[in-house]
């Protein structure tokens, strides 16, 4: 498999871009004629590469199909913003004229006639190449003095900007603080190669790698946005979601240098509070934050009160029209694109993402708000843990009832609980604070008593945090006077690590630890292994670490998941029954927010049996269970039964999806009643719960935050309708049809 993905050029095969032409900039990528300036224009190539593009996701290159769409948004975003296009024209034209000094195109000789070349004499071989050499030289000549008259016509020496991009990077030999040497290299347009070394500080642990020998997460990260790794069908209008592939070897570009890891004995100081900061989210299993090269900082109250005022006058009759939930939303989306897209001030555009946000909650939808903070999080130097929680907090608290009340009960639950969770952590009591506020007001508001009393056990697990907070203020005060005391390492360590989810900076303190298992692991991450074996013995060691620990058990799991799939990217076709097994095993265990996997297919149900899904009970027949079909009476063929209660039905989907909302039909009828609960499994193996003891009759729709599914499991505890327990159909939906039926 990796092979014929190694072997497969997507730039030549779905793009027509060549291997000379490669890697394409923006404008060749986008199809577009070089420096194009219409944003309309813009636009409307990217949109149509992407439609492109998204046709091959069902298909063998699937994953290629997926980060071929985040260069081409990457793109889009960057010539749609006047400043990043200017400056990436400016690097592109430097890049063009240099490029024939750079690397002269090599002039092939005239090819001879068929047969001719064993008779050709030496002196005429001579002769042509000769003939070639100075052809050759003249060429390099002629264009060197091109370039000159050039640029000395069109730009002068002294008005040209100086732009750190694209330096080549020297050689160099190995050395106490570059153990691996680096070699010299392409920079890629667009991308900074410049770094500003870290203070000399006796005080700290020296690091124990460089960038070179660091694990690819740990690295620079390009310039975003992207487009999230969750496929949308063509045609489709969906908010971008986070990306959590890594780019393959022919599409990524070149980490960018730094001087050297920078460790940190630092303990957490007061945080910024902003309303919409100083975290970028998470982005996948296991891998630290990435970051932006260059995030906007967030405006001034003032600037946002200037920006709002004009921008809600302008608005002014598509406010007042967005009275329904569905309206509502279709505002928060336009707002939303037209925040990533459509305005030059940065404070207006970051009004009008934050207004698109409250819209979308207003209108109910708590799973496209919370996507869309991490969007704004790209951009914006926001904190988007903080983020949800303050506009959560604020429309529950400002709201007669919680926002799509009762059909979103189950979301807003889900949402203050794990926000809370998320909070608890990655050590940051004072957002656990709020956390805990909101789960007691939404507990009071959506009348549920029982949830008051998840915010009372969490208050131990707050106070568990506070206490670390402390531990490691004292163990970093430690590291100052004495770098090498082991157990002010590995609290330091351990804290970056595992709780900031930082591994360049926690991994230097590891390896001087005295936990000698977590000091060999340590010190296997910064060989950055490269090779699928060796990949996954460290994706599997850390697994075997995390059976033992209980504090630290749930990111061990996350790091192995994440060795065992960048495993899984080389390893050979006998080997990943392996890496799965052990894969489906992690998946149950890990929290939403270290856990975004699952494939996404707008608006359609993926339980149906024509889609792949399977239907089984082990108290009945299944009979009709997905089929799409559902009878008017349940004396018709197309509707399950059981003839006993409890009974269950299991629709085993054909792979995990994301879902986020499912819908069972009972048949309806006089005094037809049906008492029910839903579970389900990551893995198709561990079921858990999603809601206990329903009751009704038709159709039930029971909507929650995003997880990925690969099972969905239905318990019948009791009914009214006859000697039978029925059910006419299971739907699936990674997000809802447009329209509830």
């Amino acid at each position: 498999m990796a092979a014929r993905e190694a072997d497969f050029d997507p730039y030549l095969k779905w793009l027509g871009i060549r291997a000379k032409e490669q890697p394409p900039d923006h404008y060749r990528l986008l199809g577009l004629e070089t420096f194009e300036s219409d944003p309309d224009v813009i636009s409307t190539a990217a949109d149509a590469r992407m439609l492109h593009v998204k046709t091959f996701q069902a298909g063998t290159h699937a994953a290629l199909s997926q980060r071929l769409l985040n260069e081409i948004a990457a793109a889009k975003v960057c010539l749609l913003n006047p400043e990043k296009k200017a400056q990436y024209d400016q690097t592109l034209r430097q890049r063009l004229a240099a490029a024939p000094l750079e690397a002269p195109i090599p002039i092939p000789p005239p090819l001879l006639p068929a047969g001719t070349a064993a008779r050709a004499c030496p002196a005429r071989s001579s002769l042509v190449s000769m003939l070639v050499a100075g052809i050759a030289v003249a060429a390099v000549l002629l264009i060197g003095l091109g370039i000159w008259l050039l640029r000395s016509t069109t730009e002068p020496e002294a008005a040209r900007p100086v732009v750190a991009e694209r330096p080549p990077e020297p050689a160099s030999a190995p050395s106490p603080t570059n153990p691996g040497g680096t070699e010299a290299r392409q920079r890629p347009v667009g991308r900074s190669a410049t770094a500003v070394a870290a203070p000399a500080d006796s005080t700290k642990p020296e690091p124990h790698a460089t960038p070179a020998s660091l694990p690819r997460e740990d690295r620079a990260a390009p310039e975003p946005p992207q487009v999230g790794p969750l496929p949308d069908l063509p045609g489709t209008t969906t908010w971008p979601a986070d990306p959590t592939l890594e780019t393959p070897p022919r599409l990524q570009e070149p980490a960018d240098s730094m001087s050297q890891a920078e460790p940190m004995a630092d303990a957490p100081g007061p945080r910024k509070r902003s309303r919409l900061g100083s975290e970028a989210p998470r982005d996948d299993v296991g891998e630290p934050a990435v970051r932006p090269d260059r995030r906007l900082p967030e405006p001034d109250d003032t600037a946002q009160k200037t920006a709002e005022k004009r921008l809600r006058s302008e608005l002014a009759s598509e406010l007042g029209r967005a009275k329904r939930p569905e309206d509502r939303l279709a505002l928060a989306e336009r707002l939303f694109r037209r925040g990533l897209q459509g305005e030059n001030d940065p404070a207006a555009r970051y009004v009008l993402l934050r207004m698109a946000c409250e819209m979308a909650l207003a209108a109910g939808e708590l799973p496209r708000t919370l996507e869309a903070v991490d969007e704004i999080a790209k951009t914006y130097d926001i904190h988007p843990l903080e983020t949800k929680l303050d506009l959560l907090a604020r429309a529950a608290a400002t709201s007669r009832t919680l926002p799509g009340f009762p059909a979103t009960a189950l979301e807003w639950t889900e949402a203050a609980v794990l926000l809370t969770d998320e909070a608890l952590s990655s050590g940051e009591p004072e957002l656990a604070e709020i956390g805990l506020r909101l789960i007691r007001l939404v507990a009071k508001k959506a009348r549920v008593p029982q949830l008051a009393m998840t915010a009372t056990a969490r208050e131990k697990d707050l106070e568990m945090v506070r206490q670390e907070v402390a531990a490691l203020s004292e163990a970093a005060a430690t590291l100052n006077k004495d770098p090498d005391d082991a157990a002010a390492n590995f609290k330091v360590g351990c804290w970056h690590c595992f709780v900031q989810n930082d591994w360049r900076k926690g991994l230097p303190y590891l390896t001087r630890c005295q936990h000698a298992p977590l000091r060999d692991l340590a010190e296997q991450e910064l060989l950055d292994p490269d090779q699928p074996a060796q990949q996954f013995a460290l994706g599997a060691a850390w697994f075997k670490l995390s059976q033992t620990e209980t504090r630290f058990k749930v990111p061990m799991m996350a790091r192995a998941a994440f060795w065992l799939q960048r495993s899984k990217e080389g390893a050979a076709l006998e080997a990943l029954p392996r890496i799965d097994k052990l894969l489906a095993e992690i998946a149950p265990q890990l929290p939403p927010w270290l856990d975004r996997s699952g494939a996404v297919r707008p608006g359609v149900n993926v339980a149906l049996a024509a889609h792949g899904a399977q239907a089984a009970s082990r108290a009945g027949s299944a009979a009709g269970l997905n089929d799409g079909v559902i009878p008017p009476t349940v004396d018709q063929s197309g509707v399950a039964s059981a003839s006993s209660e409890p009974c269950e039905w299991i629709v085993s989907l054909s792979q995990v999806f994301r879902l986020r909302e499912i819908r069972v039909k009972f048949p309806e009828g006089k005094n037809a009643f049906y008492g029910y609960s839903l579970e389900t499994s990551a893995d198709g193996v561990t079921f858990r719960p999603l809601v206990t003891q329903q009751q009704g009759a038709g159709w039930q729709i029971v909507r929650f935050l995003p997880r990925p599914v690969k099972a969905v499991k239905l318990v019948g505890h009791f009914h009214t309708a006859g000697p039978r327990f029925y059910v006419s159909e299971i739907e699936a939906y990674t997000s809802g049809p447009a329209m509830p039926r």
